[in-house]
């Protein structure tokens, strides 16, 4: 629909048609959705654009693989709370450059600031994927 000269609206924040539907005391219906939606001011909207889909498709194995990763660091290091391992800290290490490989990766493919943090909102990240002793760490956190 894009590349065909449709735009198209995302909105930036999905709680408002919760938010809305409870105001009005409405089921959750695709009609009474479709009804909140025109109840949202434009300000909620931004418009999609195409590059910013391909991005995003282009990051999302990466992403993925970033996620993955995080939670299960976290996960090992609650293990290691509870025993002195050595095999489990390298694994962790392993793990942590692998991570900062991935984060290297995504940074590169999306230097461009405003794509960058629309990515990381996108996917539900809050602050950088940049390692914490990378000279660019204030600029995106």
């Amino acid at each position: 629909m894009i590349s065909n000269d449709v735009k198209v609206y995302l909105l930036r924040e999905g709680k408002l048609i919760k938010q809305k539907r409870v105001e009005n005391n409405f089921r959750k219906t695709d009609e009474n959705d479709a009804i909140v939606l025109s109840m949202i001011s434009k300000e909620f909207f931004r418009e999609l654009k195409l590059e910013e889909i391909q991005v995003k498709k282009q990051l999302q194995p990466l992403i993925s693989r970033y996620e993955v990763l995080t939670k299960r660091i976290l996960i090992l290091k609650q293990w290691l709370k509870d025993s002195d391992n050595s095999q489990l800290k390298s694994l962790i290490k392993e793990l942590e450059k692998e991570k900062t490989k991935i984060g290297d990766e995504i940074h590169e493919k999306v230097m461009d600031d405003r794509l960058y943090s629309e990515a990381l909102r996108y996917f539900g990240l809050k602050k950088s994927i940049r390692p914490s002793n990378s000279s660019n760490r204030n600029r995106f956190q």
